[in-house]
């Protein structure tokens, strides 16, 4: 028998038949029908939350004990001193491994500062809240833009700040352009500081951070403060970027020197006041 034109057998498709709408999933092999796939819940968030809230004043109180049992000599100190008589608004630019004494001896100040967004960035911004810092989350990477506005907004009621110029992952010492702009937008000043001590451990990173040990004596170098005015093109800040990591470099280089001399010649170093030596704990209210 011949076939009518209409009874003609299709080959059969590769592709599935497109669903009606509404129609109702396939049934699965126990009769019944399949679910709808879900998105996974973001349990890993909450649970980084939960952690970093409860730790973070038991790592803020360790903090600060070990760190009152080490000894702080500032070298030329004096100019920030008159910069903060003035009323003048302060941004220290630190390297990513020679941070930690520096948000200890300005902690309490509601200063904002810059904190990534990245996985370990929740536990930080907790920790930096518990010792009095104003968290605002971002960095060059992730979210900058949205930091920085915050940063700008921030910053009108704080007299200083402290920011890492090459975080969050380097290289070390490299200056990113935003801190320039930044410092630019709001009139700021930038001081470069790093620090090194006598008895101190150099972890094995990219940052080669340092941390004091306990009853060491550290010695803090500030570079002489810059103040960024005026219109800027790109080559500007490109040029200034260029100036700040030199001085960083400098200054660390002269951080680790000072730090094995007791006494050093011609430099500014205190004495603190109410105090012999330059060699005090380094607490904020009483910072020379």
């Amino acid at each position: 028998m011949i076939a009518r034109p209409d009874e003609t057998r299709q080959p059969p498709s590769s592709q599935a038949p497109a669903k009606a709408p509404g129609a109702r999933p396939p049934a699965d092999a126990a009769g019944g029908h399949a679910a709808p796939r879900r998105p996974k819940k973001r349990s890993s968030r909450a649970a980084v939350r939960a952690a970093a809230a409860g730790a973070a004043p038991l790592i803020g109180f360790a903090f600060r004990l070990w760190m009152s049992t080490v000894r702080i000599r500032w070298v030329d100190y004096g100019p920030i001193r008159e910069l903060e008589e003035r009323g003048e608004q302060i941004i220290f630019a630190v390297p990513h491994g020679r941070m930690l004494p520096f948000v200890y001896t300005h902690r309490q100040r509601l200063a904002p500062t810059l904190i990534s967004e990245h996985g370990d960035g929740e536990i930080i911004a907790r920790i930096a809240a518990e010792l009095g810092y104003v968290p605002v989350r971002g960095s060059s990477t992730r979210g900058g833009a949205r930091a920085f506005l915050k940063l700008v907004r921030q910053f009108k009621d704080a007299q200083d700040t402290i920011l890492v110029p090459d975080g969050p992952r380097g290289p070390a010492f490299h200056v990113d352009p935003g801190l320039v702009v930044l410092a630019n937008r709001i009139g700021a000043w930038i001081c470069v500081a790093s620090f090194a001590a006598d008895r101190q451990w150099t972890a094995p990173s990219w940052d080669a951070a340092r941390i004091p040990l306990p009853g060491s004596r550290m010695t803090a170098c500030i570079d002489a403060p810059v103040r960024i005015e005026g219109r800027l093109d790109a080559a500007a800040v490109t040029a200034y970027a260029a100036d700040l990591e030199r001085r960083l470099r400098r200054t660390d280089e002269r951080a680790t020197a000072l730090a094995q001399v007791d006494r050093p010649d011609g430099l500014s170093t205190g004495p603190w006041p109410g105090r012999r030596s330059a060699w005090r704990r380094g607490d904020p209210s009483a910072r020379p």
